[in-house]
């Protein structure tokens, strides 16, 4: 019968068939090893000034809009596997970013004062580290697969925004806005 030893850190289940365990499987014949990372990421950060909006900075002041998104992600997969005869590891791992970066002022806007300043930025660094080990006396064999898909609109833009497609809808359109 099976066997459960070890703490959360080190588990191991030993059988007849082998032992399976956090850190792949072995055995004396053949032994297998998988991870699959997945992440999705879905973000928009908008600074809007709708047309018919009266904004008064001051005789001595500027109306500054800043929007930015700074994001730092750190992805760590791995598999492993150890056997006598034969070993196969494989590790997936799968990054897929949407970000919307908009600082916009509408063409109906009424700023008055000292000049007006527009920035948006998107500082995204993703770090993918993937591996597969696997360790056989007659084949040991390891694969990796990583993507990193990666979808950013940023904009500064004071007046209507400019369309780059035909359709209608409000999702097919940048940032999500009517264009014009």
């Amino acid at each position: 019968l099976p066997s459960l030893n070890g703490s959360l850190l080190d588990l191991d289940i030993n059988g007849s068939a082998g032992s399976y365990g956090l850190a792949g499987s072995s055995s004396g014949s053949g032994g297998f090893g998988g991870a699959i990372f997945l992440q999705f990421l879905d973000n928009s950060t908008h600074g809007i000034v709708e047309e018919g909006v009266s904004l008064f900075s001051g005789a001595l002041g500027g109306f500054d809009m800043y929007v930015e998104e700074a994001l730092l992600n750190f992805a760590f997969t791995q598999s492993g596997t150890s056997a006598g005869q034969y070993a196969i590891a494989g590790t997936f791992a799968f990054i897929h970013q949407d970000s919307d970066q908009l600082a916009y002022v509408g063409s109906g806007a009424n700023i008055t004062g000292q000049g007006v300043k527009l920035y948006s930025g998107s500082l995204s660094t993703h770090i993918n580290w993937v591996g597969g080990v696997a360790s056989g006396q007659n084949l040991g064999f390891g694969a990796t697969v990583a993507i990193n898909d990666l979808n950013r609109n940023t904009g500064a833009i004071i007046g209507a925004i400019p369309a780059d497609t035909g359709s209608q809808d409000p999702d097919e359109q940048p940032f999500g806005l009517p264009t014009g």
